[in-house]
């Protein structure tokens, strides 16, 4: 390998010409939407895996070439098309058909790639240092209600009061049980499930 093929940003640029000129191929049938056409472009090129970048040039030719066939052949079929057209773009799409068959023999030389195996999403984060920042935020909110009382008047005083007194008792109930479970709280019981 040398140099331009470890670097990442060389990479990138290969990549994403390639998926550019594929989604504008992609264009029509995703009735303008650039986002979608992309997201074809590159559902295309990883059904082939490509594990280079002369193999994503070859997977890119070869889609295109279909692509381009398909286009040829559907617009031989249109009304009103003159007969030596028609013929013209048969003939066009034949010899794309062949392009993409010789694309097509250069990755059968290949060794098989197994199809990706979908990833599992991340387990929520767990242990002390969440439910610490968590009960460390509700002391200071407790606080500033705290403070909130000596100029509260009386009405207000209490409904501080009561917030100060559960975001204690909240961040008391985090930091003090071993396992919280997903729906602990010291606000809230844990549901009954049938």
């Amino acid at each position: 390998m040398n140099a331009l093929q470890d670097d990442p940003s060389v990479q990138d640029v290969l990549t994403d010409t390639i998926l550019g000129h594929l989604a504008a191929m992609f264009t029509a049938a995703s009735r303008g939407d650039a986002s979608l056409a992309h997201q074809a472009a590159r559902l295309a090129v990883a059904a082939y895996a490509p594990a280079s970048a002369a193999e994503l040039m070859t997977v890119a030719q070869l889609i295109g070439f279909d692509l381009a066939a398909l286009a040829s052949l559907g617009s031989s079929f249109q009304q009103n098309t003159d007969p030596a057209l028609a013929l013209r773009l048969r003939a066009n799409a034949a010899a794309m058909r062949r392009a993409a068959a010789a694309q097509q023999k250069a990755l059968a030389g290949r060794p098989a790639v197994p199809a990706p195996q979908p990833v599992p999403p991340p387990e929520p984060a767990r242990g002390p240092e969440p439910r610490d920042a968590w009960a460390a935020a509700m002391e200071t909110v407790a606080k500033e209600y705290q403070a909130e009382i000596a100029a509260s008047p009386g009405a207000d005083r209490r409904t501080a009061s009561l917030r100060a007194q559960a975001l204690r008792t909240t961040a008391v109930s985090l930091l003090s049980d071993p396992d919280p479970g997903p729906y602990r709280s010291a606000a809230l019981p844990r549901p009954v499930m049938p």
